[in-house]
């Protein structure tokens, strides 16, 4: 007899593909998360500035990619598709812009936009041009309509990332053991932007609770609570309740 959840694994992948969530994950890389890195960059002052400017800013607004380009040997752009890439051993890659401002003394006197790099496109995600194709066009372009994407093509070799499964940021997850000194474990990745740091807070056989992080282990957790300014047990007690 089947069990009934293999029976859903199955159903779930005969109407999604096993890298879905990978190409998911690069379009909200692409989406989010590069305007998010920008945006927390934040306004860049010039420590020396000429004798007649009191202020001046240079902020970074808008960042966007476009679809993969290839710039040949005369300057022109163009198109290019994964097929070429592959054939040439070139990297199937779009350029990033940046528009960039520049504020004097509080008023925008400048803004541009800039080509910052270029970044390697996932095949099938939304920014590359297999994208939406049918069989036919994919037949057309040199593609196998069956090839379902999710790898990227640099210096015309095929590579995939390997995803790897962590513990879910800011959230924190308990743990019960039988065995080894800590009965109870409190686990969180502390994330904020690109920093992640983990956490652990341990209770030990002798009812005290240890924080363990980066290089420190086992501290007194309330020594900790203490030294970030919480120095009155009834405000520690309280902020628990």
């Amino acid at each position: 007899m089947v069990k009934q959840e293999h029976i859903l694994i199955k159903k779930y992948f005969e109407d999604h593909s096993f890298i879905e969530s990978s190409i998911a994950s690069f379009n909200r890389f692409i989406d989010v998360e590069l305007q998010k890195t920008i945006d927390e960059i934040g306004d860049i002052v010039p420590t020396i500035l000429p004798t007649d400017v009191q202020e001046f800013t240079i902020k970074f607004n808008k960042i966007w990619i476009e679809k993969p380009q290839i710039t040949e040997a005369d300057g022109s752009k163009r198109n290019i598709y994964p097929i070429e890439s592959r054939l040439r051993k070139l990297t199937y890659a779009a350029p990033i812009y940046l528009e960039v401002s520049v504020y004097i003394e509080g008023v925008q006197r400048e803004s541009f936009v800039s080509q910052i790099g270029k970044i390697p496109i996932m095949l099938r995600s939304k920014y590359c041009h297999l994208n939406k194709m049918t069989e036919d066009e994919l037949i057309e372009h040199g593609e196998d309509p069956t090839d379902p994407g999710g790898y990227f093509i640099i210096n015309g070799n095929e590579r995939v990332i390997i995803t790897v499964e962590d513990l879910f940021p800011n959230k924190v997850f308990f743990q019960h053991s039988k065995v080894g000194p800590s009965k109870y474990t409190a686990k969180i990745f502390s994330q904020r932007g690109p920093y992640s740091i983990p956490h652990a807070i341990e209770q030990m056989k002798d009812g005290i609770f240890y924080l363990s992080f980066t290089k420190f282990k086992r501290i007194p957790l309330i020594a900790v609570i203490k030294a970030l300014g919480m120095t009155k047990d009834q405000d520690i007690m309280d902020e628990n309740l």
